[in-house]
């Protein structure tokens, strides 16, 4: 006797989710179960475990998907040559808002 069928609404509602669990996958007329921890190979957005408060997320290698918490430099070091950026202009809102013409080459930074 094969089980007995249960409507979606009817399931329990799962707040926690861990790699091992389950998902059920239908295409057409084949069903299949597949680990939640191969979602992550899909094409999908996979960040790294770990990293703490204040560390950014970044590229480990030119690979897709290889990213790493790495930690923001102290030392002043400043973004440099940013492609489409001529010039980086900073001030208070009220003196950017007197600047009559805009350049979409210059960063704004209103502080």
């Amino acid at each position: 006797m094969p089980a007995p069928r249960i409507p979606i609404v009817d399931l329990p509602e799962q707040t926690t989710i861990v790699e091992t669990d389950f998902l059920v996958v239908q295409n057409g007329a084949t069903t299949k179960k597949m680990e939640v921890g191969l979602l992550s190979g899909l094409g999908g957005s996979s960040v790294p475990p770990g990293g703490t408060t204040g560390q950014v997320l970044t590229k480990a290698s030119a690979a897709d998907q290889d990213a790493a918490w790495a930690a923001v430099p102290a030392d002043g070091t400043k973004v440099t040559n940013v492609q489409g950026v001529s010039g980086i202009w900073s001030g208070t809102l009220a003196a950017y808002n007197a600047i009559p013409t805009k350049s979409p080459t210059t960063l704004y930074v209103i502080v």
